[in-house]
């Protein structure tokens, strides 16, 4: 204990030169403007994510709201859009257009013959 207790009486009386003083000073003045910027950055981010949170929700509700108010128009705006594509195609290639549809209904009645039969099994 006597040790440790002269040690520290001897830090206690040790002088610094004025040149040790103004390297740890300007130490300090660094690692604090360091710090500063790295919380200044932290924080200015951070605002700036509450800021477009604060902005992008309402619009993202108000958009949502607006496409489902919105959306029988746009449905039948598409089944339009595809009515005008088939009515095109069709005129374009007629043949094969007529040479598709009876195989359509060709495999709908062989489905519904296979269906009808496995009733009657039953």
């Amino acid at each position: 204990m006597n040790k440790d207790s002269q040690k520290i009486k001897e830090l206690e009386n040790k002088k610094f030169t004025k040149r040790e003083q103004n390297i740890f000073f300007g130490i300090c003045i660094v690692g604090m403007f360091v710090l500063s910027i790295m919380f200044s950055a932290q924080i200015l981010s951070g605002t700036i994510a509450l800021l477009v949170l604060i902005i992008f929700v309402p619009l993202s509700i108000w958009g949502i709201k607006a496409l489902v108010g919105l959306d029988p128009l746009i449905r039948q705006k598409t089944r339009n859009e595809t009515l005008k594509a088939m009515v095109k195609e069709a005129s374009k290639n007629a043949i094969e257009q007529l040479e598709n549809n009876l195989i359509d209904k060709d495999k709908a009645i062989e489905k519904a013959r296979k269906t009808r039969t496995k009733l009657r099994v039953k």
